[in-house]
């Protein structure tokens, strides 16, 4: 909007918690499993318009009455090649290795952004842990992963592929549906 030569933006209020709220402790599998499904259907759509979100990161989603909620999309670029660079940049344990070295980004790096919050909703421990931001981007260039064996199945496996080092390795492969 505009009014008096100013600028605003505008959102609707969302009254549910930021998934960043349930880090720390382990969260049951059911809802985690709920939320990503969800998650992943709105990458999916973003992706097919040509949208990559780069501050894909859980103080960016929200949960509301279990419906998810992803915001900051002010952090983004359109149908352009998005690189790293910016100071808007996520936590370094959400990102991914192509945005680390500024590669183009594809819907592979939200894949395995997915993976670090599975296992930290899963488990109640960080994926990937150092006392400095660099610590922590050493561990994911240099293919340093999490044991994912702790958590349930089929959600190691899938973890395990979403944390994938190479870009053609990361498996884009979906979250456990109901029942398994």
């Amino acid at each position: 909007a505009q009014r008096d030569g100013w600028f605003w933006w505008v959102r609707p209020w969302v009254a549910g918690r930021r998934l960043d709220a349930w880090l720390g402790a382990p969260v049951d599998p059911v809802p985690v499993n709920l939320w990503l499904q969800q998650l992943m259907e709105v990458l999916e759509y973003c992706h097919r318009l040509g949208v990559f979100h780069r501050r894909f990161q859980p103080d960016s989603i929200w949960i509301e009455n279990g419906q998810v909620r992803v915001g900051s999309f002010a952090f983004l670029e359109e149908e352009r090649l998005v690189h790293a660079g910016s100071h808007n940049l996520p936590s370094p344990r959400f990102l991914s290795p192509e945005q680390m070295v500024g590669v183009t980004l594809a819907p592979a790096a939200n894949c395995f952004r997915r993976g670090g919050m599975a296992f930290e909703l899963l488990t109640g421990r960080r994926a990937f842990e150092g006392e400095e931001p660099i610590a922590v981007i050493l561990q994911i260039l240099q293919g340093e992963r999490p044991d994912t064996s702790e958590l349930p199945a089929p959600w190691n496996e899938r973890v395990r592929q979403w944390l994938e080092l190479k870009l053609e390795q990361r498996q884009p492969v979906l979250a456990p549906r109901r029942g398994e």
